[in-house]
C-alpha cells in the first residue's frame, strides 16, 4: 500500500481558495478517474489541532504568555501599539488587521527568541538545543499574534487623535 500524501494550501479569502478548488476540480475530473486523487473535505485534514490550536507547541506559547501577568500586560501593550501603527497594504488583502497581525506575528517571534537567557542556550548544546528549536519552529506566530490584535482597542488611536486635533 503506498503512503498518503498530503498537501495544505493557506488562502487570503475564501473566494480565492474557492477559485483554485473549481480550477484544481476541474484538473481532476479531466486526470485519468484511476489515479486515486481526489481533494479532501476540510474535515478530513491531517491535523495536529490542540486544545483549538494549531498545535500544542502554538497552545503551550500562548499559554505562558498569557498565564504570567507582567507578560499578558506586556504583550497586551505591544498589540495595541502594533494596531496603532499598523496601517493597510498596498494590495486589497492587506487590511489593517491583516497588518498588524503579521507585524505582531514577527515582534513575538524574535522577542521571544532574543530574551532566552544565555545560559539556557549554551546549557542546550547539541541534541537538546535542536529539540527546542524544532519545537519553536512548530509555533504558529500568526495564530498567537491574531488571536491578541483580536482583543485590542481598535478605536483607542482614534479617540487619541481625537483629543489631539483642535
Amino acid at each position: 500500500m503506498s503512503e498518503k500524501k498530503y498537501v495544505v494550501i493557506l488562502f487570503e479569502s475564501a473566494e480565492k481558495a474557492a477559485g483554485f478548488y473549481n480550477n484544481v476540480r476541474d484538473i481532476l475530473k479531466a486526470w485519468d478517474a484511476g489515479s486515486g486523487m481526489r481533494l479532501l473535505d476540510s474535515d478530513e485534514y491531517p491535523t495536529k489541532r490542540y486544545n483549538g490550536w494549531t498545535n500544542y507547541e502554538t497552545w503551550l506559547v500562548n499559554l505562558w504568555i498569557g498565564n504570567e501577568r507582567g507578560s499578558y500586560e506586556y504583550w497586551r501593550e505591544e498589540s495595541q501599539s502594533v494596531w496603532n501603527e499598523a496601517t493597510p497594504g498596498e494590495y486589497d488583502w492587506q487590511t489593517r488587521e491583516q497588518q498588524a497581525t503579521y507585524a505582531l506575528s514577527k515582534h513575538l517571534e524574535e522577542e521571544l527568541d532574543e530574551n532566552m537567557p544565555e545560559e539556557i542556550r549554551e546549557a542546550l548544546g547539541g541534541f537538546y538545543s535542536d529539540l527546542l528549536n524544532a519545537a519553536l519552529s512548530e509555533v504558529n506566530w500568526e495564530e498567537i499574534a491574531e488571536h491578541m490584535i483580536a482583543d485590542v482597542d481598535k478605536m483607542q488611536d482614534e479617540e487619541e487623535e481625537e483629543k489631539v486635533s483642535p
